[in-house]
């Protein structure tokens, strides 16, 4: 579950803030999701056999792919402007432009 969200939390504002040069956010955000789903199913079904699939596991997933969703929705409102990041903070902006033009 740590990992899952430390993840998240490094990887969405990365996304986000490379969104003008790498605008995969949504498929990732799509992934996640996917993810979710199939554990979720898993669950239900009590898959795998002889094995138990923790409950922590698919409630922590399920809370990540809902950061994911959001943030590339968010994202991709912002697309224009570099991303989400990019248009709160012109700081941001400056240093997402100074990086592509290295």
């Amino acid at each position: 579950n740590a990992v899952i969200t430390i993840s998240t939390a490094t990887l969405l504002p990365v996304l986000d803030f490379l969104r003008p040069y790498f605008p995969y956010i949504n498929y990732v955000a799509v992934g996640v999701v996917t993810l979710f789903l199939v554990l979720l199913v898993m669950k239900l079904m009590g898959l795998p056999r002889g094995a138990q699939l923790h409950s922590s596991l698919v409630v922590c997933s399920g809370v990540c792919a809902t950061a994911f969703s959001v943030g590339a929705i968010a994202s991709a409102r912002h697309a224009d402007a570099g991303g989400l990041i990019a248009s709160a903070s012109p700081l941001a902006a400056q240093i997402q432009r100074l990086l592509v033009d290295t």
